[in-house]
C-alpha cells in the first residue's frame, strides 16, 4: 500500500506540474512521474521545423481558338517568377498539337501544371473554376478573345456577377470598350 501511495503522489505531482512541464526537459518530466531504470529517451538536438502546407499558388490561363501566345507567355513567366503552378483552361475546340506544344513549353520552363478541359458556357465554367480554387492568384486571357469579352459582360458587378480573382488581359491592342473591375 505504501508503494502505491508513493506512485500516486509522484503521478499527481507530475499532473500538478503539467503546465510547467511543457518547459521542462524530457528527463526532468520522466523523473517527476517515476522514470524506470534503463529507459532511454530520445532528445532532438534542434527543434522541429514546420513544413509548409500543401496549398500552392496557381495562375490560370485561358486557352481557346482566339487566345494569343502573349497571354500564355505572360502566365508562364509569372509562374516562374512567383514559383506558382500553371493551369491551362482549355475552352472549346483546341487542337491536340497546340496543347502538346504548350505543355512542352511548360515542361521546358520547369513549371508544374495541369490541363483542365472545360465544356459548356464559358462564363459558368470559368467562374466555377475560380470559386473552387482558393490558391488561384489571377486569371490570364487575351484581350481580343471574344469568349472572354462575353464573359466580362456577364460578370460585371452591376449585374451582380463577379470573379473572386483579378482578370489580367494581355494583348498588343486595346480592347474595343473600356473594362470595369471584375474582382471583389
Amino acid at each position: 500500500m505504501k508503494k502505491l501511495t508513493e506512485e500516486l503522489k509522484r503521478m499527481l505531482d507530475g499532473l500538478a506540474c503539467q503546465d510547467a512541464g511543457d518547459y521542462l526537459p524530457m528527463d526532468e518530466k520522466l523523473r517527476r512521474i517515476g522514470r524506470q531504470a534503463g529507459y532511454d529517451v530520445y532528445q532532438a538536438e534542434q527543434p522541429a521545423v514546420p513544413q509548409p502546407s500543401g496549398t500552392t499558388r496557381r495562375i490560370a490561363v485561358v486557352i481557346n481558338k482566339g487566345s494569343t501566345e502573349a497571354a500564355f507567355s505572360h502566365a508562364l513567366q509569372a509562374c516562374q517568377r512567383l514559383d506558382a503552378h500553371l493551369d491551362l483552361l482549355l475552352l472549346g475546340p483546341v487542337s491536340r498539337e497546340r496543347v502538346a506544344q504548350l505543355e512542352t513549353a511548360i515542361r521546358r520552363a520547369g513549371v508544374a501544371f495541369q490541363s483542365v478541359y472545360m465544356t459548356g458556357p464559358v462564363t459558368q465554367g470559368v467562374t466555377d473554376y475560380t470559386k473552387q480554387h482558393f490558391s488561384l492568384i489571377y486569371l490570364v486571357a487575351a484581350v481580343d478573345d471574344t469568349d472572354i469579352a462575353e464573359m466580362i459582360e456577364e460578370v460585371q458587378p452591376a449585374r451582380r456577377g463577379y470573379l473572386p480573382v483579378p482578370l489580367v488581359l494581355i494583348g498588343d491592342k486595346l480592347p474595343k470598350r473600356a473594362m470595369v473591375a471584375t474582382a471583389s
